[in-house]
């Protein structure tokens, strides 16, 4: 009488939750088309600094859900918490914006391609198939966004 739910189908709680902290990021990338060069240069350094917290977030749920997997942590988790940490780090100490955005760019790209991995592993939950590709290219596209702008 009632269907189940697909594995891969994404919980209303994870949509929003998941969205929510992208949002700032494409608010800026759109602003930073019709502002002056002083609103430019904070928009660009909050979306950095942004964005950093964010790959610190990620690292931290990477590693929260190794703690569920069978068999224990895999390496597949614990090298890409690491290297999402590092990135966070990199990120928030890089000297050079232009270098931040497109280190953010990639980074996001990164997640949009290697959580559906994870998730074909079982070392993240199903939904991160359909979750991550369109929310990080959405981030992704937001930095180039950014990038575009810092140009002209």
């Amino acid at each position: 009488m009632f269907d189940t739910p697909r594995a891969d189908a994404i919980p209303t709680r994870s949509l929003i939750l998941g969205y929510l902290p992208i949002a700032p990021l494409v608010i800026a990338a759109v602003l930073v088309w019709f502002v002056g060069p002083l609103t430019l240069a904070f928009l660009i350094t909050a979306a950095i600094y942004w964005s950093a917290i964010l790959f610190f977030f990620l690292a931290g749920v990477r590693r929260g859900l190794s703690f569920f997997t069978d068999g224990g942590p895999q390496p597949a988790q614990l090298l890409t918490m690491g290297l999402l940490f590092l990135l966070g780090l990199a990120v928030f100490i890089m000297p050079y914006a232009l270098i931040a955005v497109i280190l953010c760019a990639l980074g996001f790209a990164g997640v949009a391609v290697l959580d559906p991995r994870a998730a074909k592993r079982g070392e993240v939950p199903d939904f991160f198939r359909t979750l991550r590709p369109p929310q990080m290219s959405l981030a992704a596209a937001s930095m180039v966004s950014m990038f575009l702008a810092m140009l002209f």
